[in-house]
């Protein structure tokens, strides 16, 4: 059975080109645009790991991860938050809800790939 993945994305683009490149190495990839989406496809869809954007619409990326470290059946999703926004403190935010994933844009996709490869494995 393929793994699947949740893209969490409000930039067309940069959804399309990671939904694409996921996509081609064999992964069932679905994607979301807001936070609300995000947790609805979390819920029904059950994905095997989520690449989240912080600045999304709805409910932003901190609190979609926090609502799904607070449930028992999502706890352990992997998630691998992508932030262009420096200004965000993603490395010092993310240390302190404990997130030990995340990559600033623009990303090397390369990276990106290898790191989704180890969390599946």
């Amino acid at each position: 059975m393929k793994k699947r993945i949740l893209i969490v994305e409000d930039d067309t683009d940069v959804l399309k080109f990671t939904m694409l490149r996921l996509s081609k190495m064999g992964y069932c990839v679905e994607s979301a645009l807001d936070g609300e989406d995000a947790l609805k496809k979390v819920r029904e869809w059950r994905p095997d790991l989520m690449i989240l954007d912080i600045n999304i619409p709805k409910i932003d990326g901190y609190g979609v991860y926090q609502s799904i470290r607070s449930k028992p059946e999502t706890e352990s999703l992997p998630v691998i938050f992508a932030s262009a926004n420096l200004q965000a403190n993603l490395p010092e935010k993310a240390r302190e809800l404990g997130i030990e994933h995340y990559f600033i844009k623009p990303f090397d996709t390369t990276e990106l790939i290898e790191k989704v490869k180890i969390l599946l494995t």
